[in-house]
């Protein structure tokens, strides 16, 4: 319970601290919050983040909708896909973005896991997320083969 007041407490510090309102601390924090999660849950996680970010602004809410799709996602591997890897990619030129989560567990059909059929609105608040801050997210799955979600767009 103390881990999970403690990252929730560190959650809300950065989303509305301005001083993180940059793409440097988003790509920093989406890579540390990434690994802490996995941490103990028996779920390898490769990085793939750069090692230079541009020195830019980057709207609140764009950063808070970006970080609430990888936790979202991270959620829904470590949880449904019965995976030992997860692969967490970011990649910026300062003007466009792109995040990547890819398991390779069980995969799904996402023509019915995107449906509001009372299963979870997990998939539906990520891609409606995205929508909002004029970006995309992709969901590639099929059964038996993994997943990938992608999140992308242009940086405000």
């Amino acid at each position: 319970n103390s881990k999970a007041v403690t990252t929730a407490l560190s959650e809300i510090v950065w989303a509305v601290n301005p001083s993180h309102d940059t793409l440097e601390s988003l790509s920093n924090y989406l890579k540390n919050y990434a690994a802490h999660y996995l941490d103990g849950t028996g779920v390898q996680g490769i990085f793939d983040f750069p090692t230079q970010v541009p020195n830019r602004a980057i709207e609140p809410e764009l950063k808070r909708n970006i970080f609430l799709v990888l936790k979202e996602a991270l959620n829904n591997a470590v949880k449904y896909a019965g995976t030992d890897t997860i692969w967490v990619s970011f990649n910026t030129d300062g003007r466009d973005f792109k995040l990547s989560i890819v398991d390779k567990g069980k995969g799904f059909n996402p023509a019915e896991t995107t449906q509001n059929n009372g299963n979870g609105n997990g998939l539906l608040n990520m891609k409606s997320r995205m929508e909002q801050v004029g970006c995309t997210l992709d969901i590639q799955s099929a059964v038996g083969d993994g997943c990938r979600i992608e999140a992308s767009g242009k940086l405000m």
